[in-house]
């Protein structure tokens, strides 16, 4: 009697535990700089960057990264605050979710080389939904031109830039920056929890041929 109740637990628990029980951090959105055709965009005190993206999953927004590009003009990056929110009605300054900032640091290497730039957000608690749109919005009190791909075939499909100067707020088109969103969802995804499914019959299978 009690091995039959032991296999009822493994079979019906290991599959649950497993569900409901958040997973580590993993990459999301994504739209990286692969040396394509590209500008440059200002962040300074009146001039503000954002870059709209949709989630692919429900859950918190663990950290974003960001590409920066050291120049012959600029080698050091002044302070930045980045703000999570939700998309407005044709805005990307709808309800603020959660901020960050980067203190201000100097690119390593030679002119032209490329840093990725990880902004942890996990103490900020922002929870996302799948298959909505929200934004990053880049402020700075110093100034800096962000690379900005733009006119490519590769642009990032769930959403783009958007520009504001002096209060104006328009529309970047095709323009992007290069970033990736990294989720931890609020549970495993469907694939994953149908495997610990089967798991957990096989274990019940070894269990039965144990008791025999």
């Amino acid at each position: 009697m009690k091995k039959t109740i032991l296999v009822l637990l493994f079979t019906i628990l290991f599959p649950i535990i497993g569900y409901t029980f958040p997973i580590s951090p993993i990459l999301d959105q994504s739209h990286d700089y692969v040396g394509q055709y590209h500008k440059f965009a200002p962040i300074s005190e009146t001039q503000t960057l954002s870059q709209s993206f949709t989630s692919g999953y429900t859950g918190s927004l663990a950290n974003i990264d960001i590409l920066f590009e050291k120049t012959f003009f600029q080698n050091t990056i002044p302070p930045l605050l980045i703000e999570i929110r939700e998309m407005g009605f044709g805005s990307p300054y709808g309800t603020l979710l959660g901020t960050a900032s980067i203190d201000n640091f100097v690119i390593p290497g030679r002119y032209g080389e490329h840093i990725w730039k990880g902004i942890d957000l996990q103490s900020s608690q922002i929870h996302l939904e799948q298959g909505v749109q929200y934004s990053i919005v880049l402020k700075s009190t110093g100034y800096y031109s962000l690379p900005v791909t733009s006119y490519l075939n590769t642009d990032y499909s769930g959403g783009n830039i958007w520009y504001e100067k002096g209060g104006t707020v328009y529309d970047g088109g095709s323009d992007d920056i290069a970033f990736r969103t990294f989720m931890a969802p609020d549970s495993i995804p469907e694939p994953a929890t149908a495997l610990l499914f089967v798991f957990g019959l096989v274990g019940a299978g070894i269990l039965k041929q144990y008791k025999k």
